[in-house]
Formats: C-alpha cells, sequence, structure tokens
C-alpha cells in the first residue's frame, strides 16, 4: 500500500508543477481536502 501512495503522490506532485498549480487548484480538481493530499508521500504543500 505504501507504494500505491507513493506513486500518487509523484503522481500529483508531477501534475502541480506541469500546470504551474497551487494546492488550493489541486485540492479543487481532485475534490479532496488538504489533510488528505498531504497524506500522500512525496506531495509538497508549499511552493
Amino acid at each position: 500500500m505504501e507504494q500505491v501512495s507513493l506513486k500518487i503522490g509523484e503522481r500529483l506532485k508531477e501534475i502541480r508543477n506541469t500546470r504551474q498549480l497551487i494546492l488550493d487548484d489541486v485540492v479543487e480538481l481532485m475534490g479532496v481536502s488538504k489533510p488528505m493530499l498531504g497524506h500522500t508521500r512525496c506531495f509538497h504543500l508549499t511552493r
């Protein structure tokens, strides 16, 4: 399960950087809360 979380976090990070999104944009796009995103590994909450 940990590897899945790592892959999700890496993919979200890639999408965020590619599209130059701020955290609030990702929250709206994904339909989840900021703490939920924080649970995915490697997903940086600050720019």
